[in-house]
């Protein structure tokens, strides 16, 4: 799987090419804090008068009313004693559309509280500056699915590798006229599958496309199976393309790091 340490991804508008052979789809994402910039503080009911909390709710109940339909929920890890008093309210007045993220900065700056994301979608009030945890978003459930498969972009060609030795040498005393010979091998079914579909009219056509490679250092067959497993993953990787993009602004921490990790074969 595809994995990214970073911020929820929303799907912004997507691409698709489909031609024969070729299906390539290209979206265009913003993370949870790109989305709160865009969208804008808006009345309850027609107004003239400004949005305006006359201390009537905790910062985090305005917080909680602000993302009201957007998809995104928000919970508090630990209190400051402010952040959720009910002696603590204050009186904000902002104007109608001013960005949904400048009231939660100014807001969140009277409290003693740091707004992080969680692998679950969340953002959270949470009272350190630092953390050891990563949060992780991946392909899998219950993690965040912003990417759903990995598809090779072209036939894998040669998809059968076949490693052996002309030259058998005994592996324990190096007998370059030893008779016992190695070999091993590696397929990528799905290249063969699709070769068979292209040639359906060729009846004795199997669908291999073979390379094989001699070498006299192998000394067993184990050896030279993971020589062609390797092999034959490498024409696989270059196959199939993959970019994660991780941007500064996605809403981690100064102090926390990302890390993506991308691994498509065993």
């Amino acid at each position: 799987p595809d994995v990214s340490q970073q911020a929820p991804l929303f799907v912004k508008d997507h691409w698709i090419i489909d031609m024969p052979g070729v299906v390539d789809l290209q979206m265009e994402l913003f993370d949870a804090f790109q989305l709160l910039q865009m969208l804008p503080v808006m009345n309850a009911s027609p107004a003239t008068a400004p949005s305006a909390w006359a201390g009537t709710k905790t910062i985090l109940e305005i917080f909680q009313e602000l993302l009201t339909g957007t998809g995104i929920a928000i919970t508090l890890d630990n209190s400051d004693g402010i952040i959720d008093s009910a002696s603590r309210k204050p009186y904000y007045e902002t104007h109608v559309g001013t960005r949904i993220l400048t009231v939660f900065f100014e807001l969140i700056a009277l409290t003693n509280c740091y707004l992080r994301m969680e692998s679950d979608g969340m953002h959270a009030g949470k009272l350190e500056e630092t953390s050891a945890n990563k949060y992780t978003f991946d392909i899998s459930n219950p993690g965040h699915q912003w990417h759903t498969d990995t598809v090779e972009d072209e036939l894998v060609v040669p998809n059968r590798i076949i490693f052996f030795d002309v030259t058998p040498r005994d592996a324990v005393g190096d007998d370059a006229g030893a008779s016992t010979t190695y070999e091993g091998s590696a397929t990528d079914e799905n290249s063969i599958t699709l070769m068979q579909r292209i040639n359906a009219g060729d009846g004795s056509f199997t669908g291999y496309v073979t390379r094989v490679y001699e070498d006299e250092n192998l000394d067993s067959d184990a050896w030279a199976q993971q020589w062609a497993e390797a092999t034959q993953a490498a024409h696989q990787r270059a196959t199939s393309k993959g970019i994660v993009t991780a941007p500064m602004e996605c809403g981690i921490e100064l102090f926390d790091y990302v890390e993506v990790i991308t691994s498509r074969w065993p």
